[in-house]
């Protein structure tokens, strides 16, 4: 929300205020099929740079940051129970689709990756 005097001052210098760019458009990269995943289980990959763990839970895949926030310990090693991802460390818990804490020691959520179906490969997304 812009103030009043952001407003006037746009109106009287538009060529100050360009328009912001447009974002990125989103970076697709293969990941590698289905089958690939144990069921159940976190695998560790390194995808354009960024360190993941991959969880699958039968069909659905999911891709976060591969250390927990609280002090960095892979979350490959951890555990799953209804879409929850256990820190084997010090018990911080993950939802696996958003990152989101759901139980400390951790404060801050773990960086999630869009996982998509493409036929039978798999491509997760990076910006």
């Amino acid at each position: 929300m812009l103030s009043r005097r952001q407003t006037i001052l746009r109106r009287l210098f538009p060529s100050l205020f360009p328009d912001p760019l447009p974002p990125p458009p989103p970076v697709w990269v293969p990941l590698g099929a289905l089958d690939d995943f144990p069921d159940g289980q976190g695998k560790p990959v390194v995808i354009a740079g960024r360190k993941m763990v991959v969880f699958r839970l039968g069909e659905e895949v999911y891709a976060l940051h591969n250390a927990c926030p609280h002090n960095r310990v892979p979350l490959s090693s951890g555990s799953v129970t209804d879409r929850t991802l256990r820190c084997r460390a010090h018990g911080a818990r993950f939802d696996l689709k958003t990152g989101a804490v759901l139980r400390g020691p951790a404060r801050k959520p773990v960086r999630t990756y869009p996982v998509r179906h493409t036929g039978d490969a798999l491509e997760v997304e990076v910006r």
